[in-house]
Order: C-alpha cells, then sequence, then structure tokens
C-alpha cells in the first residue's frame, strides 16, 4: 500500500536539501504511474503543501555567498543543523539569517552599500 504522507515528507526533504522541487514531484509522478496510483499526486501535493506552510516560519535560513562560506559558518555557536542553506553569490560573503521574519545580515554586500552610501553622501 502506497502512504501519501511518505511521498510528501520525502518531496519536502529534499526540497529543503536544496533539490529542484519540480523534478522531484515529476520524479514521483513517475513513480507512481508506474505502481498505478497517479491518483494519490493531488493528495501527496496538498500534504506537502501542509508540511511547508506548517514548517515556514519555524525554520531559521542561512543565506551565504558560497559553499565555503557555508562551511566556515557552521562551525560558528549560532548555527543550527536543521536551518535551510541557500548559496546567493550576490551577498559577495559573510552570511544572513532570516528567522521568524527577522532578518540579521551580516553580509558583505550590506556593508559594502553602506560604505558606498556614506562616501557618496560625503561621510567619511
Amino acid at each position: 500500500m502506497i502512504n501519501p504522507e511518505i511521498y510528501a515528507r520525502a518531496i519536502y526533504e529534499l526540497a529543503n536539501e536544496g533539490k529542484d522541487a519540480g523534478a522531484v514531484v515529476e520524479g514521483v509522478k513517475k513513480s507512481l504511474i508506474k505502481r498505478g496510483a497517479l491518483k494519490l499526486l493531488p493528495q501527496i501535493l496538498n500534504m506537502y503543501k501542509h508540511l511547508v506552510l506548517k514548517n515556514a516560519n519555524n525554520r531559521a535560513v542561512l543565506i551565504v555567498a558560497s559553499e565555503m562560506d557555508k562551511k566556515l559558518i557552521e562551525k560558528h555557536s549560532f548555527y543550527e543543523k536543521d536551518m535551510q542553506v541557500r548559496i546567493d553569490p550576490n551577498i559577495v560573503g559573510g552570511y544572513r539569517i532570516e528567522k521568524q521574519g527577522k532578518l540579521t545580515d551580516a553580509s558583505f554586500k550590506s556593508k559594502l552599500l553602506q560604505i558606498y552610501e556614506r562616501a557618496t553622501r560625503g561621510d567619511y
């Protein structure tokens, strides 16, 4: 017997590991077709949606510029093992943490923008 909750949780976990959710769902769809259980896909997707909404505000998101920055940040005391990690080279270096609607921005980009703003205002 196919358990839709297991499929929904698998999609959720893989998406949180950085896998393309669309590709994961496509793989689940192919698996369901092989098993003759495609009718379960809407139920699985609905369960997945509820997992995302349930966990959206509880989980911190760590944004770093590179994989190397991620490894450095993992050694700090504020790092939580269940943080969702995204790599965004636009922050140049450092990190940003988004949690429960709050932002901690320690990125090089924000510091460089502050320097630029002060320099162009003549506050140097």
